[in-house]
């Protein structure tokens, strides 16, 4: 991987385990305003950053499969996250602890809330600061800290849906459902269609190679590696939103994360043979032999989650 040497703006590559860095969001001007003052209040000297948009080679295809099923990992073992939202101002004036900081609607407004691929920036990371910019500010040090993501837990927790007991640390991801966390990203969105899926996969622990072109196809290979790997059959617990025009027959399968709105309070059910899952029923895709054939979307979450559902049939 490749990291930004905060003294000397220039990337290094690390082909083993990478120093422990914060690993932060950032657009040059806060770079550069980090590097001239690299004393953090709370971290010490920041040696390192790691930057998504210039720390991956994205015209190596190898590389850029290995990084997006790596970020996740690398987000954790991260010692602070910095969030810029640079499209959240504060009034710049002299006195720093008289400035008027941003309300929770202004907040909720910023597009980083909305974007897939940001939502593990916020969830994964032990620490996570939050900046916005200054008004009429200066190219360098154009910033204000905010707060870290515990001290604003209920905040986010409001624009986002993510339980505040997950955003100050007191909870991990897996505490929570598939289809909780599922919800967490149907109102996100991402530039190629793809992108939707493979910003999942850390958030709930799966692999898969990329392969861009495939369009929607990408999110039902992940809820496949999901069933395989987590027995948990909330996955199945979707309903097709009210937006949705489509009219053919459906499978067990959700078409987006769009899908799983308002299906945060599911939990899964216990397996009525204890030694007997679902993810290990599925490795062997004799589950999906059994089901695609012969069902359709409605009966198998009926039968499966034990809700009503409306039923297509073949």
């Amino acid at each position: 991987m490749y990291l930004i040497n905060i003294d000397t703006l220039e990337l290094e590559r690390f082909d083993v385990d990478p120093p422990r860095t914060p690993s932060c969001r950032i657009d040059g001007a806060m770079a550069r305003s980090l590097s001239a003052n690299s004393q953090t209040p709370t971290h010490g000297r920041v040696a390192y950053v790691w930057v998504d948009t210039c720390c991956i080679d994205k015209s190596s295809s190898a590389v850029l499969s290995e990084a997006i099923n790596s970020m996740f990992a690398w987000y954790e073992g991260a010692r602070v996250c910095y969030v810029l939202l640079d499209d959240v101002f504060a009034d710049n004036t002299q006195d720093a602890e008289s400035r008027s900081r941003p309300s929770s609607d202004d907040m909720a407004q910023s597009e980083w809330f909305g974007r897939g691929w940001t939502l593990q920036e916020l969830i994964a990371p032990k620490r996570v600061k939050f900046f916005c910019k200054l008004k009429g500010g200066s190219q360098i040090m154009n910033w204000q800290h905010l707060g870290t993501r515990a001290a604003l837990a209920d905040q986010v927790a409001e624009i986002t849906g993510i339980p505040g007991m997950l955003l100050r640390g007191q909870h991990r991801v897996s505490d929570y459902s598939v289809s909780r966390r599922m919800s967490w990203a149907a109102k996100r969105i991402t530039t190629r269609p793809e992108d939707i899926a493979y910003c999942l996969m850390g958030l709930f622990g799966v692999n898969m190679p990329m392969l861009y072109g495939e369009g929607s196809k990408a999110f039902l290979r992940l809820q496949e590696e999901i069933m395989r790997t987590i027995d948990d059959d909330t996955l199945f617990a979707w309903t097709e939103p009210p937006s949705s025009d489509f009219t053919g027959f459906r499978g067990i399968f959700a078409l987006s994360p769009n899908f799983f709105q308002g299906t945060g309070h599911f939990v899964p059910i216990p397996s009525i043979e204890p030694d007997s899952h679902m993810a290990n029923t599925a490795k062997d895709r004799n589950l999906l032999r059994r089901m695609r054939p012969s069902y359709s979307y409605g009966k198998i979450t009926e039968r499966i989650c034990g809700f009503s559902a409306e039923i297509y049939s073949k």
